[in-house]
This record gives C-alpha cells, structure tokens and sequence, in this order.
C-alpha cells in the first residue's frame, strides 16, 4: 500500500495501532469478569477496576512490543528468532522467578524493561497491599499484606502509583515510537 502510494507509514502504522485499543480493552474486562470473582475472596469493585486497567495496560505494552520485535526482523524466521531473545529476559526478571529486590546489578537493564515486572508488581500491591486478614474460617491473609509485599516479595508499595503505571504506559509508547520509526527508515530505503 506504501509503495503503490495509497496510505503513508504513519497513517498506516496509526490507523494498525488504534484499531486494535478496543480489543485490548474489552478481552481483559471479559477475563476479568470471569476470573476475578472465582479467584478472589474480597469482591471489591475499585480493586476489579484497577486490576482490569493493570491487564489492559500489560496487553497494550506487549502487543507494542510485539510490534518492535516484528519490525526488526526482516523476515518471519528472523522474528522468531528475535522474539525469544527479547522476551525470556522479561519472564524471567519479573518477579515470580527472581524476587524484583534480588536482581543483580548487570541483569537491572532486563528487569527495567520488563513490561510483565511492572503489571505483576501492581496487581500484587492493588490487591493485597490494602490489607491483612482473616476473611472468614477458610481464607486466613495474615501472611498477605504490606509487610509481606515489601520484605518477602521486595516489592514497594510507592512504585504503584510512581512506577508501575506509568512504566506501562511509558514502555506501550516507547516501544510503539521504537516500531514505526524502523519500519519508517526500512520503507526509506526500498
């Protein structure tokens, strides 16, 4: 479509990126719905919203992200072989595997960059970080709370607000500006 001049890159790249906001949007709410109120015992409508805003916000990064890594490889097979080494280090810095608080220093880079880092701290701290309790005779929370989220977990209850939620968006940004300015400069060259 570039090339036979029907749409430029950038209202093409625009037009890729918007139209896809209102699945990533309304696949977490749908989830969200079902999920949440299996799993959890405090059926708190503030804390759905905001860990719906959390999975909407972690699938906006990834797809931007998805979007990078899809661009900087020339090929298909060059994709994927690309992908995997972009997003093991993601996985594996989240959080669940190494504690966020125990990452060596030459590994911080993989941990900053971690879109998953960041949505697992903040649903961990939206929902647990409130309170520490017994619910009822079954559910006994004592052990979740904010002492446990900041000295087992290392995670800290300030980043939700100063670091979480806009590293999200930062990053869904970032990478989205990372992607269309390669497939502006790769359109270039042709």
């Amino acid at each position: 479509e570039y090339f036979f001049g029907t749409y430029s890159i950038s209202a093409w790249y625009i037009a890729k990126a918007l139209i896809e906001v209102p699945a990533c949007i309304i696949l977490p709410l749908i989830f969200n719905l079902i999920c949440y109120f299996m799993i959890f015992k405090d059926p708190m409508i503030t804390k759905f919203l905001f860990l719906w805003m959390i999975s909407a916000l972690a699938i906006l990064t990834s797809t931007s992200i998805a979007y990078f890594v899809s661009v900087i490889g020339w090929e298909p097979l060059n994709t994927l072989a690309i992908a995997p080494t972009i997003y093991a280090p993601h996985f594996l810095f989240c959080g669940q595997f190494i504690l966020i608080g125990n990452v060596k220093a030459w590994m911080l880079p993989f941990q900053e960059t971690s879109w998953l880092r960041y949505s697992y701290e903040a649903a961990i701290i939206s929902h647990f970080g409130e309170y520490g309790g017994k619910i009822d005779e079954y559910h006994d929370t004592t052990r979740i709370g904010p002492t446990v989220i900041e000295d087992e977990l290392k995670m800290k209850q300030d980043n939700l607000w100063k670091c979480d939620v806009p590293a999200l968006i930062g990053l869904t940004l970032g990478f989205h500006v990372l992607a269309f300015l390669i497939l502006f400069l790769r359109s270039k060259g042709k």
